[in-house]
């Protein structure tokens, strides 16, 4: 497997870790550890447990430069950038193949801001990817973490245990979720038309919500 972590030398590595953390959880959650005004007094041996714990995040990341050179990523990015057709790291750099997209993508990572923002790069196949884009001011070296989410294997909580669902209204609901309709749910699952629409009228129920719409807006908030 071709490895991306380290690809060159960088100075207080430990540091840009724990900004990256710092900034993925909400402060006033996070662990002491981790509060502003703590960091630079945090013992030498977190940054350990840190680093194997980003290394391990099925989430990937990555961070680059302004010149989206890759400076660092986790093994989760290191299998995601190598099963893309559509993103590859070329010259130790983060590249879009599609030339267009290419300079979009220049143009996003460059204006990265200390607040997360997002850039879809856009697949033939609808297999999209969104990247979560926030610059590293605060460091010696400015640094762009990069966190990208696959648009067509959204997650959730368990909405089950959040609402309140059986096993099935759970899957009727994932199946609303991804688009499919009555019909064609009772066919997949193999149960009547009336029974799928008793399930249906019993998620709405459960999420206090009176159509699709309201479905969706109600669940977003739980994805992960």
């Amino acid at each position: 497997m071709r490895k991306t972590v380290c690809v060159e030398p960088m100075h207080g590595v430990g540091t840009a870790l724990r900004m990256v953390v710092e900034r993925s959880i909400p402060l006033q959650s996070a662990p002491p550890i981790f509060a502003r005004s703590h960091a630079a007094e945090a013992p030498a041996s977190h940054d350990g447990s840190l680093c194997h714990w980003l290394m391990t995040d099925p989430v990937p990341r990555v961070l680059v430069d302004r010149n989206l050179r890759l400076v660092w990523a986790n093994e989760a990015a290191d299998s995601f950038l190598a099963q893309r057709h559509d993103l590859e790291v070329r010259k130790a750099a983060l590249g879009a193949v599609d030339s267009a997209q290419q300079a979009q993508l220049v143009d996003a990572i460059g204006a990265g801001t200390d607040t997360t923002r997002c850039w879809e790069l856009l697949s033939a196949d609808d297999n999209h990817i969104v990247m979560q884009i926030r610059r590293l001011s605060d460091l010696d070296r400015p640094l762009i973490a990069v966190t990208f989410w696959r648009t067509e294997t959204p997650r959730f909580a368990n909405l089950s245990r959040v609402f309140d669902l059986t096993k099935a209204e759970h899957a009727v609901l994932l199946k609303l979720l991804n688009g499919s309709v009555a019909d064609g749910i009772a066919e997949c699952h193999g149960v009547s038309l009336d029974t799928v629409r008793t399930q249906i009228r019993s998620i709405y129920a459960k999420l206090d919500v009176s159509s699709r719409e309201g479905l969706f807006h109600k669940v977003m908030a739980y994805v992960l």
